[in-house]
């Protein structure tokens, strides 16, 4: 198996696809955004210039401007120098976006291609990448196993709440997953950041909660039916989208097949769900130590793979979007205390710490994270039906939940407008007069 790997850059060709930029990594993969060629034209070459200049800009600005706001919550005399230097650099920055011309999403993708002559032949895409170096490496726990497991498990899935797989790639230099790039914010960012800058988080309205997890268990539901158990569900795998407030799971690195027609119990070796999100029964059969790290299975015990754990998890996900916090939580900070809380404890009520929980809201979500599986629901399906009846039974129709979500969102869309200065049509098409450089080759990477 080849060992080299290249390094990626912006403008690294990838077969149908141009990497415009690295925006981040997952346990596994690094993640890049590309511009994916549906059907190539020779004009496309203007496209990619235009997307090129203003990809490296934007991550640039993003990140200064989350230290900046990082900076002004701690409040400190100490950092006021370094307050007024972000704030020159981020000014600077802003002007150079706005004169590069900012490509923010598909629809600016599309506006732009529009003004090319070159309708709907190319989309915004994230690519996710293992090189075979990184997983041949001893030093991180990863292998060409578990990240061939994830491309032929998510592409298994093809569903609205669930992010989209367009395909996947084999190189010389390892593995690529080329996937939907998600324009949105994901649920523990939301929890955190929804229109305040206090340090600590407040629980959200049922009214957004509910329909969100009625969602997400339409997707859970689709996944389940195709065979394939998320093990790994958590508001930071779960996006909303800024326009239309449509909830996407996201990375499916941990997931496992299973097959419900075997008639018999299924088992894995491999710990893959956060400890906070993870069934009593999952950490019955795990050691950790006092950080609460996975140290292994226990001698004799086998994890059971039972799509209910993915219920039990949302609705621990339900639990902290409604209270701002983990049903369990250990006081001392100990793993072990945590996993005996998991297995033994019972969670305090939620309208301890959100008065606008009802009765109905408590009963779904102590439902989904009883001890005995055999207690919670016992499909996703029957969990996005209990919540549809809830919704309907206050009167509204779920396109108008749906209409609160976007509401909700509008803060973190106008939050991320902040960071560019939107300036598409007029200038756009004159930059693309302007430009006239053909699209890098793998030679210039």
């Amino acid at each position: 198996m080849p060992s080299s790997s290249v390094e990626i850059k912006p403008g690294y060709e990838l077969e149908d696809c141009v990497i415009l930029g690295k925006i981040g990594h997952g346990k596994m993969a690094e993640i890049f955004k590309a511009i994916q060629i549906i059907a190539p034209k020779t004009d496309l070459r203007r496209l990619v210039y235009l997307l090129l200049r203003t990809s490296t800009i934007e991550h640039q600005l993003i990140q200064c401007f989350r230290r900046l706001e990082r900076l002004q919550r701690i409040d400190k005399i100490e950092f006021l120098s370094e307050i007024k230097n972000l704030k020159e650099e981020i000014a600077g920055l802003k002007g150079k976006l706005s004169r590069e011309n900012p490509i923010h999403n598909s629809s600016d993708i599309e506006k732009i291609a529009a003004q090319s002559g070159i309708g709907s032949s190319v989309r915004l895409v994230a690519a996710k990448y293992l090189s075979y170096e990184r997983a041949e490496s001893k030093e991180e726990n990863i292998t060409l196993e578990d990240f061939e497991k994830e491309m032929s498990l998510h592409s298994l899935l093809n569903h609205e709440n669930i992010v989209q797989v367009y395909r996947t790639i084999r190189t010389r230099d390892g593995l690529w997953i080329i996937e939907e790039l998600v324009d949105g914010a994901d649920l523990n960012y939301l929890l955190n950041d929804q229109k305040r800058l206090e340090a600590q988080p407040q629980p959200l309205d049922p009214q957004v909660v509910l329909p969100l997890s009625y969602y997400a268990a339409l997707g859970l539901d689709h996944a389940h039916s195709r065979g394939v158990i998320d093990r790994d569900i958590k508001p930071e795998n779960m996006i909303v989208t800024y326009t239309g407030g449509m909830v996407k799971i996201a990375d499916f690195g941990s997931a496992e097949r299973y097959y419900p027609d075997l008639g018999r119990s299924q088992t894995s070796d491999l710990f893959s769900t956060s400890l906070a999100y993870a069934s009593p029964a999952i950490v019955d059969c795990a050691d950790f130590n006092s950080s609460g790290e996975f140290v292994g299975i226990k001698p004799g015990k086998q994890i059971i793979l039972d799509p209910r754990d993915d219920i039990y998890s949302l609705g621990v996900t339900m639990y902290k979007l409604l209270t701002a916090r983990l049903p369990f939580v250990s006081p001392s900070g100990r793993g072990d205390h945590l996993v005996y809380l998991i297995r033994k404890a019972k969670p305090n009520p939620l309208k301890d710490y959100n008065p606008l929980i009802t009765t109905e809201v408590q009963r779904i979500v102590s439902k989904c994270i009883k001890k005995d599986p055999d207690n919670r629901y016992q499909t996703a399906r029957e969990l996005a039906s209990d919540i549809f009846t809830y919704l309907q039974g206050k009167g509204m129709l779920l396109a108008e939940y749906k209409s609160r979500i976007h509401d909700f969102m509008k803060y973190a869309w106008e939050e991320r407008d902040r960071f560019y200065h939107r300036r598409i049509s007029g200038a756009g098409e004159q930059a693309i007069e302007d430009t006239s450089i053909g699209r890098a080759d793998n030679s210039k990477a």
